[in-house]
């Protein structure tokens, strides 16, 4: 049987012996002028053909060499640019300043623009590197993270560390990893800056009761409870059994931020003489005098950030303690009046220069702005949302302008911010443009002739040249961006 790779006409004896000459050779001879000149020029199109193509291909080459000494050429201008930026002229300190910035909060799932920013020089990535934390925060919810914050503390050890503390009380190994986390804590207390729980009330408490050891570099702590928490707490604890009280943390000499959130206010917090910023977050009042009791542990606080604090009940708290503030300078208020307006005669704030009032939809601007804004006669500062009862708010100022006791009479900037804006909506989507710049002028001008005129307005989103106008020779104005208020 055949190959079936075998030429399937096999030469006979006499065709391999044929010498006749090539059909094609002798074809070509035979053929007429036209043909012929018509096989000339094909060819020579075929010559110019590779010689083009040589003449690309050289082309391509040069073409490429530019393309190299042009790249080059940009990232030297770039380089030389950069080293006459600004930025360049901040010391690392500073810088690492920067990239801490609203790094307050713990989110391990987001990986913060500053680890991003890190990654344009050398330098930055120097700098980030010895910027502690923006690496060194853990989340400790298992032995497993546990092990893992210890380990990286052992590689880094000249830098300070952030711990968020989140197990559940209703898992078997809770008190015993409780205890773990207090012998790592107790280990590199002298390293440790932040504090946060993310668990139940019951877990912080039993965590500072078993604290025996002073926290000399801790400087803020953190109250957050999760949303379920019933899912963490043990069964048959209330969470308002087991409020913590501040115990074990008084002593630390650096302590000076402390914020607590969903939680029932605890009575008989111990003194914090340290603290100078505090901040209570959809907290529970049971008794008239929880918050002024709460803000008299706070002797040397500065800023006050009240968000809507509430109380337990549908009677109206009695307020008969009154607590003296007198260091605090700024006060962010948000949330519903009634708690705020029946502690707030009971509050001596003399040296208040900066008010922040956020999301008070539920104020009446006759009734409950007015009472408020009679208590606050020294600030200077005020901050107001148009989306959140901002009109109310000139319109009460406007409307006491005409009497003989100004309501705060201090008042030297207002500052005015849409936050509907960065949602993508400007003034006129949403038909308030009309009432700010009729409201505004008005305020303005009335204050103006009064005893009390308003030196600046800062206002955001930026207002355009015409409406620039109608406050021109009144105040100065500055446009703003609410990031920065």
């Amino acid at each position: 049987m055949s190959s079936p790779y075998s030429d399937p006409f096999p030469l006979d004896e006499h065709d391999a012996d044929d010498e006749r000459p090539d059909f094609g050779h002798r074809w070509n001879e035979a053929a007429l002028e036209d043909e012929r000149l018509l096989h000339q020029q094909i060819e020579h199109e075929r010559r110019k053909i590779e010689h083009e193509r040589r003449q690309i291909e050289k082309a391509r080459h040069h073409i490429e060499l530019h393309q190299a000494s042009l790249i080059s050429k940009r990232d030297r201008l770039f380089t030389m640019r950069a080293n006459r930026a600004p930025i360049t002229r901040v010391s690392d300190d500073v810088l690492s300043l920067i990239f801490e910035f609203s790094a307050d909060d713990l989110n391990p799932q987001i990986n913060p623009c500053q680890v991003i920013c890190s990654h344009v020089c050398h330098r930055w990535r120097t700098v980030a590197f010895r910027t502690s934390s923006l690496w060194t925060r853990f989340e400790i919810d298992s032995e497993r993270s546990l092990s893992y914050a210890e380990q990286q503390l052992d590689e880094h050890k000249p830098f300070r560390f952030e711990v968020n503390i989140a197990p559940s009380c209703r898992d078997s190994f809770f008190d015993r990893l409780v205890w773990k986390i207090c012998e790592f804590v107790t280990v590199q207390s002298h390293r440790l800056s932040h504090l946060q729980f993310t668990t139940c009330h019951h877990a912080t408490k039993r965590f500072f009761s078993l604290t025996t050891y002073d926290l000399p570099a801790l400087r803020s702590l953190a109250i957050n409870p999760p949303f379920d928490i019933t899912s963490f707490c043990p069964q048959g604890i209330s969470t308002d059994q087991v409020s913590w009280n501040g115990e074990g943390i008084a002593s630390a000499p650096v302590f000076h931020r402390f914020s607590l959130k969903d939680a029932a206010l605890p009575s008989g917090f111990v003194a914090l003489s340290n603290v100078t910023r505090l901040s209570l977050t959809t907290v529970d009042l049971y008794h008239g005098d929880d918050l002024v009791r709460m803000l008299c542990a706070f002797p040397r606080l500065q800023e006050l950030h009240i968000s809507h604090v509430r109380h337990r009940g549908v009677e109206r708290l009695t307020v008969t303690e009154r607590v003296c503030c007198t260091s605090l300078k700024k006060l962010y208020v948000d949330g519903e009046p009634r708690v705020m307006l029946d502690n707030l005669p009971a509050f001596v704030m003399p040296n208040l220069e900066h008010l922040i009032l956020s999301d008070v939809s539920g104020w009446d601007s006759q009734l409950h702005l007015t009472k408020f804004f009679q208590h606050l006669d020294s600030v200077v500062r005020l901050n107001i949302f148009w989306d959140e009862l901002g009109g109310e708010v000139v319109e009460c100022l406007k409307g006491a302008s005409n009497h003989a006791m100004l309501l705060l009479p201090d008042l030297h900037t207002l500052t005015v911010i849409n936050r509907q804006h960065s949602s993508g909506l400007d003034w006129d989507s949403l038909s308030i443009r009309d009432e700010i710049f009729e409201l505004l002028p008005q305020v303005v001008l009335e204050r103006r002739s009064s005893r009390c005129p308003l030196e600046r307005l800062q206002i955001s989103p930026p207002l355009t040249k015409e409406e620039r106008n109608l406050f021109e020779g009144h105040v100065i104005l500055e446009n703003i961006d609410p990031i920065s208020v």
